[in-house]
């Protein structure tokens, strides 16, 4: 949490100092990123880091409230950021239901875990793990490499 919290503070300041990029006419769709993370302290930052480089982004505290957010929600998600260990619905059991109800998103799963301690089934399931704590700047480079791959599904 700390790594991304000082990641997120480098690249905001650094961001200050620079001039800003002129506007590219040719500029995709926002995308909307689902956090998914039991820890209110992620995802303030992970709302705050995201929202910073671009991206709509929408928070659930649990895996049944992400997949609530996925299922009634006013907006498609294009990414969602799943914390593996959660209380309740955790990230392998709510992984099932984000795939059905969101076949086209993008899920990363964050955790704590190296990738190779995981159930294979969750492994398997998702797009990518990126284990906490992480660089901001490896997020947002994941999570545009995954997003660069998929086609707009949806008109700006």
């Amino acid at each position: 949490m700390i790594a991304l919290l000082k990641s997120w503070k480098k690249f905001s300041q650094s961001s200050e100092n620079e001039q800003a990029p002129e506007p590219d006419t040719t500029a995709r769709c926002k995308r909307t990123v689902l956090v998914i993370d039991d820890d209110p302290t992620m995802i303030r930052a992970l709302h705050l880091a995201l929202y910073e480089a671009g991206f709509d982004v929408v928070t659930s505290t649990s895996g049944l409230k992400g997949i609530n957010t996925v299922r009634y929600g006013s907006r498609p998600i294009d990414v969602v950021l799943l914390d593996y260990m959660m209380p309740g619905l955790d990230g392998g059991k709510t992984l099932p239901y984000l795939r059905e109800l969101a076949p086209g998103a993008k899920i990363v799963c964050t955790t704590g875990l190296e990738a190779k301690s995981l159930p294979k089934e969750l492994r398997e399931g998702v797009d990518e793990v990126i284990q906490k704590p992480f660089a901001f700047g490896t997020l947002v480079s994941m999570l545009n490499a995954l997003l660069d791959e998929k086609p707009a599904v949806r008109p700006c």
